[in-house]
């Protein structure tokens, strides 16, 4: 996220307007209404409404949470909005990340959200490996296939009445949703991906 105080001083220079939406738990919704209104285009409240995938994705009525959250910011966003629209209850995590992100920051905020972990990785060099994940956890386990894992933590926490809750990227997310059962179409090229060019 840009300070405001980097992008006003360009308003005037760059000859374009500046708009501000409050900001709140549905920020990027406030944001594309303002940009419909300026662009004076109608807006329709069902594709409003309509969640994209894994943004605060429920399943299981609300026991299985994916999210893309694979940052701090957007980590303390995810899990503050967990406590705030559902009912509490005891969170296990499984995650997964890439070595572009700020893993310990990250790490800090997940052993005090969650009560159990599992890590999981893909097999390509900017993904931290699941094991060097689970070694910064005490008592994390780590799983050698993202399948192996989502089916393992959906296991346990049926068994111990948790919340489940799976973040990482959306390379990440594409497995578990597979793991899930989710069709969907998916990159044949997928394997091939420059991930260095990945945000």
């Amino acid at each position: 996220r840009v300070p405001l105080t980097v992008i006003k001083p360009n308003d005037k220079t760059e000859q374009a307007s500046l708009f501000q939406v409050t900001e709140t738990e549905e920020e990027n919704l406030r944001i594309v209404e303002k940009t419909l209104e300026v662009l004076n285009i109608p807006s329709h409240p069902e594709a409003l409404s309509a969640a994209p995938p894994c943004r605060f994705e429920l399943h299981r009525e609300g026991k299985i949470i994916l999210d893309v959250a694979h940052n701090p910011d957007g980590l303390n966003y995810l899990f503050n909005k967990i406590e705030a629209s559902l009912p509490e209850m005891p969170l296990r995590i499984l995650f997964g990340m890439t070595k572009l992100k700020d893993l310990q920051g990250c790490i800090e905020i997940i052993k005090k959200r969650g009560s159990h972990f599992h890590a999981v990785s893909i097999d390509h060099e900017r993904f931290f490996p699941a094991q060097t994940l689970a070694e910064k956890i005490p008592g994390c386990q780590w799983h050698p296939s993202i399948a192996e894992g989502v089916k393992q933590a959906i296991e346990q926490a049926e068994k111990n009445n948790e919340r489940l809750v799976i973040f990482g990227s959306f390379y990440i997310m594409s497995e578990v949703r597979a793991a899930l059962g989710i069709e969907e179409e998916r990159d044949p090229h997928f394997s091939n991906f420059d991930f260095q060019r990945a945000t």
